[in-house]
């Protein structure tokens, strides 16, 4: 019985013995699914935090004017089956169970697609084109971890900006980039799992979330040559809910956006023409 025991706490494993590589019949990346603000009453920001559900987005947007990192909510399945199940013993009779992964981080390489626009001509060094991000969790067997790290780091960020600030089309060009990223961690013998790589599109633009009000709390209808002007009155609605991630997929008002860039001293002076 004792080994028959040892047999089972060690069959996922044995199965992935020697396997520091993508093994998707492992561990699998569901995708990235949308983030979500609770709602806690009147005046009161709530946490952000991964919706549940089958839901994933097929791509995202990075708002450069607005920010300089985009944020990936990632849902990870584990498809080894817990040790318990294996066993036919019961939790309370383990020490462990071999079957869960501690995650560890993410690699990601990137694609620019330099045929035109604000990245054509770059040629960044190698550590702006791959890079590993760490960040931590835990799964079970069977079970789903949904988490949040960074895809586009601010070093990253920060470049792909300057090469927007430095083309006069920025307002009205898009420009997408693909991501591959794969997410790894270690079971309790060290061996090291990773899920397949996914190739995640981000459009990167400058100011296309960032939407101007036809009418604004306290002032009305705007004049549409006074738009700029309103915005950099900071003004927005009382049932305003902030996105998880300003400058990240969801639209918001130019009177947030100046708000915003005005704490983080980036403010774009078409937008806000009196910082």
């Amino acid at each position: 019985m004792r080994n028959a025991l040892l047999a089972a706490l060690l069959l996922p494993t044995a199965l992935l013995a020697a396997c520091d590589q993508a093994n998707p019949a492992s561990l699998n990346l569901n995708g990235c699914v949308p983030a979500i603000r609770e709602a806690v009453g009147p005046g009161a920001l709530g946490e952000c935090y991964p919706e549940e559900g089958q839901r994933y987005r097929s791509h995202g947007t990075l708002d450069l004017m607005v920010y300089n990192k985009y944020d990936y909510f990632p849902e990870v399945f584990n498809l080894m089956p817990p040790t318990s199940t294996v066993s036919g013993n019961t939790f309370e009779h383990l020490r462990g169970d071999s079957s869960t992964v501690t995650i560890t981080g993410a690699l990601a390489t990137l694609d620019l697609n330099q045929a035109a626009g604000p990245l054509n001509g770059w040629n960044p060094p190698a550590s702006l084109l791959s890079w590993y991000i760490p960040f931590a969790g835990s799964i079970p067997g069977q079970g789903v971890w949904r988490g949040r790290f960074p895809l586009i780091p601010s070093t990253l960020g920060e470049q792909l900006r300057a090469r927007f600030l430095a083309d006069p089309k920025r307002y009205t060009t898009m420009h997408r980039v693909v991501v591959n990223l794969s997410i790894e961690g270690e079971m309790a013998d060290g061996t090291t799992v990773r899920t397949q790589e996914v190739h995640f599109p981000i459009d990167l633009c400058w100011g296309c979330l960032v939407a101007l009000n036809v009418a604004t709390p306290g002032v009305g209808v705007v004049d549409p040559e006074q738009q700029y002007a309103v915005c950099a009155q900071k003004l927005v609605g009382t049932d305003f809910i902030p996105p998880c991630v300003a400058g990240n997929d969801e639209f918001l008002p130019c009177g947030y956006y100046c708000y915003f860039c005005d704490l983080m001293g980036t403010c774009d002076d078409r937008f806000c023409p009196s910082f």
